[in-house]
C-alpha cells in the first residue's frame, strides 16, 4: 500500500511539472513579442499561456481526466507552439464526438509528448512552412486510438540534425509516457 501511494505521489508530481525548456521558450517568445511592440501577440499568447498552465495544474491533481479536459490542454499547447514557430504549421483535428461527450478517462498529459515530438523534430524543420499537424482520437473496441501524423522531416533527417546538435540531451519524455501507458494498460 505504502509503495502504491508512492507511486501515486511520484506520478502526481511528475505531472505537475511543465517542461521548464518549454516554458522557457515560451517566456523568449512572449518577451519577442513585447520587445516589437506586438502587445497583441504578447497578451494573447499570456492568456493562453496562463490557461494552460491552470488545466495542467488542475489535471495533475487526478491519476484519470475526462478526455475533454487533457484535449483542451493539448489544444492550447498546439496553439502556443504555433504561435512560436510563426504558423509552420496548421493542425487537424478528427475527433470522434463520442470520446468528448461521454464520460472516457484518460492519464492527464499522456498524449502531449507525441504531439510534442511531432512539432519539435517533425515540423519545425520543415523548410516550405507547410507542415501538417493530424491528430485523430477514437473509439475502436472499446478502447480510445489516439495517432498523432505529420507530414514534418521524418525520422532519419531529425535523427540527423539532432546528431549534429552541440548540445546533446537525453530526451525522458517518450520514455516515461510509454511506462505511464504501460501501467496504466
Amino acid at each position: 500500500e505504502l509503495r502504491q501511494k508512492t507511486s501515486e505521489l511520484e506520478m502526481q508530481a511528475l505531472r505537475a511539472q511543465m517542461n521548464p525548456h518549454f516554458i522557457f521558450n515560451i517566456l523568449n517568445t512572449i518577451e519577442y513579442y513585447a520587445l516589437e511592440n506586438n502587445k497583441e501577440a504578447a497578451s494573447v499568447m499570456i492568456q493562453k499561456f496562463s490557461r494552460l498552465t491552470r488545466l495542467v495544474l488542475e489535471n495533475s491533481m487526478n491519476q484519470l481526466v475526462p478526455f475533454e479536459n487533457d484535449l483542451k490542454s493539448l489544444q492550447l499547447y498546439i496553439a502556443l507552439e504555433q504561435m512560436r514557430y510563426a504558423d509552420k504549421f496548421k493542425v487537424v483535428y478528427n475527433i470522434q464526438e463520442q470520446i468528448t461527450e461521454g464520460d472516457y478517462l484518460i492519464p492527464p498529459m499522456i498524449i502531449q509528448p507525441f504531439v510534442e515530438n511531432a512539432i519539435i523534430h517533425g515540423l519545425r524543420n520543415k523548410a516550405d512552412g507547410n507542415g501538417i499537424l493530424n491528430l485523430s482520437a477514437g473509439l475502436q473496441n472499446g478502447y480510445i486510438v489516439v495517432r498523432v501524423e505529420d507530414n514534418g522531416i521524418g525520422r532519419v533527417k531529425a535523427a540527423a540534425l539532432k546528431a549534429n546538435n552541440p548540445i546533446q540531451k537525453k530526451s525522458l519524455g517518450l520514455k516515461v509516457t510509454q511506462d505511464r501507458i504501460s501501467i496504466f494498460n
